[in-house]
């Protein structure tokens, strides 16, 4: 029924049967897992962590779930807390490429360790080597510790690959900032901000833009 009625775009209902089937079933974390997932759908995010951190509590062994937490807690601007979790995911799955991305790229938003965040991207490319999103955050760590030299050979070759992607584009234009080529990151974020950003992202980029006028 559940999966009837999200199938037909009535969220609604399938939230008030996820719900009696959670205070029916309160030992459930595959019902507070799919609760949460609707949560999210609905974009209802506190509402969305609170379930998957009852899902975390009622079967706190099992893998992925620590991530997903982690996830909803990094989307809900719970850095500290998202980075935490991360941490517990990656105990179960080490060496976790993805897992050891977002660490890193945490720590570097965070003003965390830079050292220990260079060397988990860096284990992380040994296992993917081709993934784009390790190599954005490698160039972004090196941003944040004044590696510019590091970084804009990464940017630059992201950007020219992934033309649409506008947080590569954002990051090069920072890159672009700190080397004093002023020009070239007002270019860049003026195409970024053409290419209609989300809001978060479009503030950050407008902000930049700010600096090099």
């Amino acid at each position: 029924m559940v999966a009837t009625a999200e199938a037909a775009g009535k969220n609604d209902l399938a939230l008030a049967e996820l719900n009696k089937m959670a205070a029916q079933n309160p030992n459930s974390a595959d019902v507070q897992l799919r609760l949460g997932s609707l949560q999210q759908k609905n974009g209802n995010l506190p509402e969305a962590l609170r379930a998957f951190e009852r899902a975390r509590q009622l079967a706190p062994d099992r893998k992925g779930i620590d991530a997903i937490v982690a996830n909803m807690e990094e989307q809900s601007g719970k850095s500290v807390e998202a980075i935490a979790s991360y941490r517990k995911a990656l105990v179960k799955t080490p060496d976790d490429p993805s897992i050891l991305n977002n660490i890193a790229f945490l720590l570097a938003e965070t003003g965390g360790d830079t050292k220990e965040a260079l060397e988990m991207v860096s284990t992380a490319l040994r296992k993917a080597p081709e993934a784009s999103q390790l190599r954005d955050t490698l160039a972004w760590i090196q941003v944040k510790r004044h590696n510019t030299a590091e970084a804009l050979p990464i940017l630059r070759a992201l950007t020219d690959k992934y033309p649409l992607d506008n947080t590569f584009r954002y990051h090069y234009a920072v890159a672009l900032i700190e080397s004093g080529d002023r020009a070239a990151a007002k270019q860049q974020v003026e195409t970024a901000l053409s290419q209609k950003p989300p809001t978060e992202l479009a503030g950050a980029l407008r902000n930049l833009l700010a600096q090099v006028k």
